[in-house]
């Protein structure tokens, strides 16, 4: 179930309309409503007040009710271990952590990148 789908069930579940739980929210009814219906990808912060209004984790907004983690979908035990490790980290060492994992990733898209630009060159005997 999308975000939008999955955040007017909650609030219908509650009784209110969208002009209702925009109140509760403190946006606006049009801006619930482009939301709900995925036109807009919401704000982290109003994704915050969101879950705190239905009293649901922001997880269980992505998820049809069931809380996840980026490390419980993982199919590899290491790299599950090693996230599950990693939230007990401070602050400052998780972004060094992100900061990591994205320059592996840049670098990986430079590579994949650099085998479909570069011509092989032709044998010349």
């Amino acid at each position: 179930m999308s975000l939008g789908k999955n955040i007017a069930k909650h609030r219908k579940q509650r009784g209110w309309t969208q002009a209702e739980f925009a109140d509760h929210v403190g946006i606006h009814k049009a801006h619930v409503t482009r939301i709900e219906n995925d036109h807009f990808q919401p704000s982290r912060a109003t994704l915050t007040r969101i879950s705190e209004v239905l009293r649901i984790s922001v997880n269980e907004l992505y998820v049809d009710g069931t809380p996840a983690t980026a490390a419980s979908t993982l199919d590899d035990p290491l790299m599950h271990n090693a996230f599950q490790l990693a939230q007990e980290l401070g602050p400052d060492d998780k972004v060094i952590v992100l900061r990591i994992i994205q320059a592996l990733l840049s670098k990986r898209k430079m590579e994949q990148a650099m085998l479909w630009e570069i011509p092989q060159p032709k044998a010349s005997y």
